[in-house]
């Protein structure tokens, strides 16, 4: 049975991800992970009651509570990465290292290791909404078993669930205007955009350049007196920088780079950089 289409048109018109746009720090992903449909479903679900988002933004901790897990329905999500047995969930775990650098708190030992929720003082905020498992390389919403296409369809008669392509042109640019228009509300002291970093691709990037999907981002984000530098470092990035504000474009958290090493210490060492370019006292690069 197809996911209910009311309740997706909501969360694609609405889900930015998790925390408080009056967070001092944002995380901005591509998507999120996972995708298995009893797990979409249940977000759904959750979503569309009143009183489980915030100007489009959800409690992490919450959402996940109330989500069973697909391959165990017995656990909720909450529990297994929030209980008092977390598992580790690596792009969270190190989104949490780089908190800790930028509050230069000291990193617990890894056998001490503690999801804990980085963004109930944060916000972890997602460029596209529809969760998206990548281990098979498929696009689920095309199937018909998962989505009533007739329901998604723009002025042009396109059914623009059918493929990725379609789905990104369809939502980004309202997205992108959307969340810049939160940002100049708001302020935020860091952003940081992850997955926004190309390894190169088949879309035109090259190595060590922002990805085009995160171009419209970069260039709306950083349009009022931004500094744009690069750092060649033990992980090369790009960061724009004012005042008491910086925004980092990086690779993904967990990506293995040739010769490189994308540890724990690296992502608090990112965090302990943005904290000193905010406060104005020209780090080296990590």
């Amino acid at each position: 049975m197809p996911l209910n289409s009311a309740k997706l048109q909501h969360w694609i018109d609405n889900f930015y991800g998790y925390g408080s746009w009056d967070a001092p720090v944002w995380f901005i992903g591509y998507e999120e992970g996972g995708g298995a449909y009893s797990e979409v479903e249940d977000k759904l679900n959750y979503f569309y009651k009143p009183g489980n988002q915030n100007n489009g933004l959800s409690d992490v901790k919450n959402m996940h509570h109330a989500i069973p897990s697909s391959k165990n329905p017995t656990v909720n999500l909450g529990n297994l990465y929030f209980g008092s047995k977390p598992k580790r969930q690596p792009t969270w775990a190190r989104l949490n290292k780089f908190l800790e650098g930028y509050h230069q708190l000291p990193i617990p030992q890894p056998n001490k290791f503690i999801n804990a929720n980085p963004f109930a003082k944060s916000a972890l905020i997602e460029l596209f909404p529809l969760p998206h498992s990548k281990v098979n390389g498929k696009w689920e919403y095309a199937s018909n078993s998962w989505v009533n296409h007739s329901h998604f369809t723009n002025s042009s008669g396109q059914q623009w669930l059918l493929n990725r392509s379609s789905y990104e042109s369809n939502v980004k640019q309202s997205r992108v205007i959307n969340i810049c228009n939160q940002y100049n509300k708001s302020n935020p002291e860091v952003v940081l955009c992850y997955m926004s970093f190309s390894r190169g691709s088949s879309k035109g990037s090259n190595q060590g350049e922002i990805r085009p999907e995160f171009l419209a981002l970069a260039n709306c984000l950083t349009v009022n007196g931004f500094q744009k530098k690069s750092c060649g470092g033990k992980i090369p990035f790009i960061y724009y920088h004012k005042a008491n504000s910086i925004i980092i474009f990086c690779y993904h958290p967990t990506f293995r780079i040739k010769g490189t090493s994308n540890t724990d210490q690296y992502w608090w060492d990112l965090g302990n950089f943005a904290s000193n370019v905010v406060k104005r006292n020209n780090p080296p690069c990590p």
